[in-house]
């Protein structure tokens, strides 16, 4: 009867303990949540999603993902950055149709809660486009029209707005070239800005320099994964870049980046990171600072 006793005792205890571990790890998660929800500063990412683009923008419990890379790889990188019970994405920016930026949204219009996405509206038909668009439909979620001078603004000090396409003339049209059409956006907050320009060649560069659109940044997110057609000396002038991100996979068949691209990032100083080298790549700001953070 002792030893029975003894036994029934020491089971208590492994549950008590087992009961109280998991106590500890639900606190953990929900103060963990509600830190990252109520923290002020400004998390930007840049994951590292192999040979295409994903951008994450993280503020006071509010986000915009900004592509969603090749394949379903941007879902794990999404629970890594956002909060534990965070299951909502207020706006997905679509840059353009590759399969590049878009394949992975589909995952996460199947996974988060989606408020609503901002895309070109261009005709263009392949698999994984036509999924994602499918998606969009079935769950009713609002798709609006990207156009310049559009903004979204993020609490007190957060604000992106829309730089390209400055008009809707290639709507209906299905321009081979999605250069026509292509989302341009920067996003500022406090004294910090970055500027993200999704696949965008030496030909939209020009553009935007001969309107005059200001491009300026302190951060770059370079476009076209830094091939050989985009990051000319004139557009990287004008943005004057402390930082530029190059997103591109390991030993991709492209060769990107190209060394004219590196080259030209050299000659105005701007400091260079890549997805392919350094992983995801984090940026945190209170809106006066930038700071670079190693986390992934």
């Amino acid at each position: 009867m002792e030893e029975k006793n003894k036994k029934l005792n020491k089971k208590l205890i492994l549950m008590t303990f087992a009961v109280l571990g998991f106590v500890l790890v639900l606190v953990w998660i929900l103060n963990f949540t509600l830190y990252k929800s109520f923290d002020k500063n400004l998390e930007v990412y840049f994951f590292n999603v192999g040979q295409g683009d994903s951008e994450l923008i993280f503020q006071g419990g509010h986000t915009i993902l900004i592509d969603g890379g090749p394949n379903a790889s941007v879902i794990s990188e999404l629970s890594k950055a956002l909060p534990v019970l965070n299951r909502k994405i207020d706006v997905i920016i679509l840059t353009h149709p590759h399969a590049d930026h878009v394949s992975g949204l589909v995952d996460v219009l199947q996974r988060y809660e989606v408020g609503a996405v901002v895309g070109s509206g261009v005709v263009y038909s392949t698999p994984e486009y036509n999924a994602f668009l499918e998606e969009i439909k079935n769950q009713k979620i609002p798709f609006i029209l990207a156009r310049a001078g559009e903004k979204i603004k993020i609490g007190d000090l957060g604000q992106l707005t829309i730089l390209h396409p400055l008009d809707l003339n290639f709507l209906g049209k299905g321009p081979t070239n999605t250069h026509d059409s292509m989302v341009v956006a920067r996003f500022d907050f406090g004294e910090e800005s970055f500027l993200f320009m999704g696949d965008a060649d030496g030909d939209l560069e020009n553009e935007l320099v001969s309107k005059g659109v200001d491009v300026r940044a302190d951060v770059l997110k370079v476009g076209h994964h830094g091939s050989k057609n985009s990051s000319s000396l004139v557009f990287l002038k004008k943005v004057s870049p402390q930082i530029s991100v190059i997103e591109v996979g390991k030993n991709n068949i492209y060769r990107h980046p190209a060394d004219i691209a590196l080259r030209n990032l050299a000659v105005v100083g701007s400091k260079i990171f890549r997805t392919d080298l350094n992983g995801t790549i984090k940026f945190l700001s209170d809106g006066f600072s930038l700071v670079y953070m190693k986390e992934f």
